[in-house]
């Protein structure tokens, strides 16, 4: 299996990029495979430089409307539809978009992971810095 770096990195960027924003502007929220933010009341978060949790409340919607994680954003760009009861079959749709294996992708799109773990794991998975 050949891993599509290119992809990797263009989806790992626009996390970081999305992370970077205020919360309320953050499209990327790896919890959620895709979902209005008109929905979440509030997001639960670790401070990267804490390590304690953080509860932020939601007072607007992100300007598309809508947040995913990393396999939704890859899949919404190649307009792959989602199953929005069986979580599994989106990772190994986003897995076969990189060229992954399950097992990669499991661990790449955990939801519990931050934005520092993405790049981690993607890095490893790439075999290279991105």
């Amino acid at each position: 299996m050949t891993v599509d770096i290119p992809l990797l990195r263009k989806g790992l960027e626009w996390a970081e990029a999305e992370a970077a924003k205020p919360i309320e502007d953050c499209e990327w929220h790896q919890g959620r495979w895709k979902a209005d933010p008109k929905d979440l009341t509030h997001l639960i978060r670790i401070d990267p430089e804490t390590s304690a949790m953080v509860i932020t409340d939601i007072q607007k919607s992100a300007s598309c409307g809508t947040c995913f994680c990393l396999a939704g954003y890859l899949m919404n760009e190649a307009g792959i539809e989602f199953n929005n009861i069986d979580g599994s079959e989106n990772e190994d749709k986003a897995s076969e978009l990189l060229g992954i294996t399950p097992t990669q992708g499991r661990r790449l799109f955990a939801g519990g992971n931050s934005i520092k773990d993405l790049r981690t794991i993607a890095e490893t998975i790439a075999g290279e810095r991105l």
